[in-house]
Formats: structure tokens, sequence, C-alpha cells
């Protein structure tokens, strides 16, 4: 039997009120039909590109980590102290956005949300830094 392993995204983060089962959220019977309110479907419309670039944002991130990994283990150089702390602080910086990201649709505060986004391309660029820095000079 094969396992494959999940990617962590956004399904990693619960809303407030909601059970899971084998860590995967189970929504509650209403949510259906909230999702299909004239409401939120607008809200939705308006900043659906809000969405869209935190979503980018946090699959380039993700990509991003995994070659800091890699860079990582072709140095052979343990973390600096300076280094680790850099690196909690952004990680504490991705928990908050992914929690803004993850609210329900009627209560996302898009605002929050696109600051996450620029948090997001900020690590980005943080890691690819990093990466440059690890790696070896040809």
């Amino acid at each position: 039997m094969t396992i494959y392993l999940r990617r962590p995204t956004l399904t990693c983060f619960v809303p407030e009120g909601c059970s899971t089962y084998k860590s995967f959220p189970i929504l509650p019977v209403e949510a259906p039909k909230t999702a299909q309110q004239q409401s939120i479907g607008e809200l939705l419309k308006e900043n659906w590109t809000v969405l869209t670039v935190f979503g980018r944002s946090d699959s380039k991130l993700q990509k991003e980590t995994k070659n800091f990994g890699l860079a990582l283990e072709e140095c052979k150089k343990p973390l600096t102290e300076k280094l680790d702390r850099e690196l909690t602080e952004w990680n504490d910086r991705l928990d908050i956005a992914k929690r803004n990201r993850c609210k329900p649709l009627d209560q996302i505060d898009f605002d929050k949300v696109l600051e996450g986004a620029v948090d997001l391309k900020r690590y980005t660029l943080f890691l690819s830094t990093q990466i440059t820095e690890l790696m070896p000079q040809p």
C-alpha cells in the first residue's frame, strides 16, 4: 500500500468552531448554504484577485522552502543562531497570514489577507537570498 503525504496547505488550519477527522475539517451542515448566499458570492467576486495572489504567493513560498532545504543539505552547514531566529520570525508571520486567510468567507478581512500575501512574497525573497548565500560559488 502506497501512502502519499499531503503538502501542507491551508487545510492544515481549521476554522474556529469546526471539528476535525484525521486532520480534515468537518464543516457544519450550514456551510454549503452559507456559500450559496448572494452577498458572499459578490464579496468573493470583488476580491477574488486578493485570494489568487495569496494562493500564488503560498505556492512560490512552498517551492522556495523546498529549495532552501536542498541548499542546506548541499552546503552541510548548520543553521546559525541569527538565521534560526529570523526563520522563526518569518514562520510566525506565515502562521498569522494563513490564519487570516482560512476564516469563513463572510469574516475574511481582505486587507489582512493582502498584507499576508505581501509577507509571503517577502519571506520568499528572504529564502532566495539565503539560498544564494549558502550555495558554493562555481
